[in-house]
């Protein structure tokens, strides 16, 4: 997928979760995606406005026969069929990414590579995409045409 950047295959790779989360991810052999619509930060997945103001142009045709814009197209059908998983990738475990990440005492961080993270997918039916999120100020992202 064009656009994203992904660090060498050693770098470490952090996950800050809950022992219950944990004991899942076990139990499972699975780890969970969640779709980005769904996070409480109201700013994921959200359109830089000059993205937005870019993307006005009729894209295709909704069930009902209106047309959906690139943005709308995006918003409504994009963002909530591509669910996510994230990982801190800082050199050092990061005590902001304990407060906001885990509830309590019962938590724990899972630590592993990219490298590692990678092999997980080696063989999945799925087509998965690994790369980091740029946090830019909105306007400042660099614009994707």
């Amino acid at each position: 997928m064009s656009g994203l950047t992904l660090p060498d295959d050693a770098s470490l790779i952090w996950r800050y979760m809950d022992e219950k989360k944990f004991k899942c991810l076990v139990k499972s052999s699975g780890l969970y995606f969640v779709r980005s619509d769904r996070f409480a930060d109201s700013w994921d997945s959200v359109l830089p406005p000059k993205w937005r103001k870019r993307m006005q142009r009729e894209f295709c045709d909704r069930p009902d026969s209106r047309s959906y814009t690139e943005a709308e197209w995006y918003e409504e059908r994009e963002i909530p069929n591509n669910p996510i998983q994230c990982w801190n990738c800082d050199i050092d475990e990061n005590e902001r990414m304990w407060r906001e990440y885990t509830s309590g005492s019962d938590s724990l961080v899972v630590q592993s590579s990219i490298g590692n993270f990678k092999q997980c997918f080696d063989t999945s039916p799925i087509n998965v995409h690994i790369g980091i999120v740029n946090y830019g100020i909105q306007d400042e992202v660099a614009d994707p045409k």
